[in-house]
């Protein structure tokens, strides 16, 4: 009896050991499906604030674009071409139209190279040579180049609802 006691006592020891370490090896095993989940969400929310990122540049850099051909137009059309500045006194912010006044109140284009474009240059070559280049912080460098001699000047844009204002320039 004692030792049918002791065989079924170790018996019920082992079975208990067995179970316990099933129940551990259950418990490790959903430890590591939830690390593993917590990985894979953590890696899906760095992949969305990527993807998030990237397209905000590309955001970015189209409405830098649009801008910067903007202001490229601007130029060719009233700065350097047969056009009217009138046209573009719509896209000046309040700021702008008072750089832009002379003595007299009236509004004055010199500021953007007008006086480039005078009666003696060549008004083609730089409408033709005219690059506009993103700087920082709404900044924009316009390149006015003729007859080897670059001349720079520097607009700042901003958008209101949809449309383009030029709010400085130096």
């Amino acid at each position: 009896m004692v030792l049918g006691a002791l065989v079924g006592g170790g018996g019920m020891w082992l079975y208990m050991e067995y179970v316990n370490g099933q129940h551990d090896a259950v418990r490790a095993e959903q430890e590591f499906l939830m690390r593993r989940k917590a990985h894979k969400d953590s890696l899906l929310q760095i992949r969305a604030e990527q993807e998030n990122r990237e397209r905000l540049g590309r955001e970015d850099e189209l409405r830098r674009r649009a801008i910067a051909g903007f202001i490229a137009d601007f130029y060719r059309e009233a700065i350097l071409g047969r056009g009217t500045v009138k046209a573009y006194e719509m896209n000046l912010t309040e700021h702008c139209r008072e750089r832009l006044k002379d003595g007299s109140g009236r509004l004055t284009w010199s500021l953007f190279g007008a006086d480039a474009a005078g009666d003696d240059t060549d008004r083609e070559a730089l409408r033709h040579n005219l690059r506009v280049t993103y700087e920082e912080d709404d900044w924009y460098r316009v390149h006015l180049i003729q007859h080897g001699m670059t001349e720079f000047r520097y607009v700042k844009a901003v958008v209101k609802g949809r449309d383009v204002m030029i709010d400085d320039v130096r």
